[in-house]
């Protein structure tokens, strides 16, 4: 059983399921709110992405290296010190949620994205401490070897129950509008518990009883329970892949940025693929990398490689034919947004084939050559984006990603190649 919740096809198949899930919020979500309104509350999103990522501290990454390391060692008291690690780290989570709750929703009250958003939207800020403690469980979930069962609570509990709901509120003839942010808020509280039950019954694979403050504090030393270069390297991501939303919003127009979403959404399907199986197989590369079998890390590495990008190309090469029909699908206002899904997906398929460089960075404790990487990767994103939004808008953005990836996808390959003797091109020879 352990096996079948850590395989790749079972991550990949739960990750299927959240992206129908995904998909259908915001198809659920354009329409009944329109391109205006959609567009401010996926920007809104953007920037409650960029918190939860603040907010974590770099403990989702960290989490999974540490606890499948303490697994690794079968230590007796592996799950005492694993349960001393996601106390110490959910008050650290739980602390810098509401900090950056509040810089958040300064910052964007007084932007124009904040002005437009209203008393209707702004309370979307609230899931950033919600979400960010919910992606800790992940992490600690994974790192238990269990990667499959972390995608549930804030991949498919989350986004399913507001599909249901906002249904709901729809057929009940109530306001949307009003009630748009409530749903999200109620659904992130549930899927936060969800991912507290599995969480506890993840990290305590034998029936015992939980360490008391004796104990915690005890192990808690036997753990590194906060990393500088994870936590940046961390922000920088996320940093990445909300940039563009977030100045389209406030370099453009609302319509312009529910553009970019809608693209980026189907984007974000072909990637699924690669970041179920990458993720799945994240505590692997930390475990092999702990016994120092690089032999075993160099054949998983060429074997998921192959086996993402494979899959890739063919996910991209569907949704950049159908993308007509598929954009069609958020409403009739939602065409101009071909070129840029069509650009995102060069971009996804780039990203697939230089294989899972980023997490083998990450697991093997060379966080600040990710950091690295990461940092010039922004860096030339945000000029590209400042350059090139205000006169080539949404299209604009898109090729300042597909640029970025490019770049910032040899970065990593170097890393690899320089810190572990281990070049990543060789998984196509």
């Amino acid at each position: 059983m352990q096996a079948r919740l850590n395989h790749p096809a079972a991550a990949l198949a739960l990750r299927i399921v959240a992206a129908a899930l995904s998909f259908a919020f915001g198809i659920v979500a354009a329409r009944l709110l329109g391109i205006d309104s959609f567009g401010i509350v996926s920007v809104l999103l953007g920037f409650v992405n960029v918190g939860v990522v603040f907010s974590l501290l770099g403990h989702e990454t960290l989490a999974t290296r540490e606890v499948a390391a303490l697994r690794r060692s079968e230590s007796e008291s592996a799950d005492v010190a694993a349960i001393a690690y996601s106390r110490a780290a959910a008050r650290q989570v739980w602390l810098a949620g509401i900090i950056f709750l509040a810089v958040v929703l300064v910052l964007v009250s007084y932007l124009p994205i904040g002005r437009q958003a209203g008393a209707e939207f702004l309370p979307l800020l609230l899931l950033i401490p919600l979400v960010a403690r919910t992606r800790l469980s992940q992490g600690l979930i994974r790192g238990a070897h269990r990667a499959s069962l972390s995608l549930v609570p804030d991949g498919i509990v989350r986004p399913g129950l507001a599909v249901l709901t906002l249904l709901a509120l729809v057929y009940a003839g109530s306001g949307i509008e009003h009630g748009f942010a409530a749903v999200m808020i109620a659904c992130a509280v549930t899927g936060l518990f969800v991912g507290r039950v599995w969480e506890q019954q993840a990290l305590a694979s034998q029936p015992l009883t939980l360490p008391g403050a004796d104990d915690a504090n005890k192990f808690i030393g036997s753990t590194r329970h906060f990393s500088t270069p994870i936590f940046v390297s961390s922000v920088l991501a996320v940093l990445v892949s909300q940039i563009a939303l977030i100045s389209i919003g406030l370099l453009s127009t609302s319509a312009d940025a529910g553009l970019y979403a809608a693209a980026e959404r189907f984007s974000l399907a072909a990637a699924l693929v690669g970041q179920a199986v990458y993720l799945a197989v994240a505590s692997r590369f930390a475990a092999l990398h702990a016994s120092g079998d690089t032999v075993r890390m160099r054949t998983l590495i060429r074997k998921v490689t192959r086996s993402v990008s494979g899959v890739t190309l063919l996910v991209c090469l569907v949704l950049g034919l159908a993308a007509e029909p598929l954009l069609a699908l958020y409403g009739v206002n939602f065409g101009g947004a071909i070129p840029v899904l069509q650009v995102l997906l060069v971009a996804v398929l780039c990203n697939a084939c230089a294989g899972p460089t980023g997490q083998v960075l990450l697991m093997t404790k060379h966080e600040g050559d990710h950091l690295a990487a990461m940092l010039v990767s922004l860096i030339v994103q945000s000029v590209l984006i400042v350059t090139l939004v205000p006169e080539y808008g949404v299209l604009g953005a898109a090729w300042s990603v597909l640029i970025s990836t490019l770049l910032w996808n040899g970065l990593m390959m170097y890393f690899v190649r320089r810190r572990l003797s281990i070049n990543p091109l060789l998984a196509w020879a």
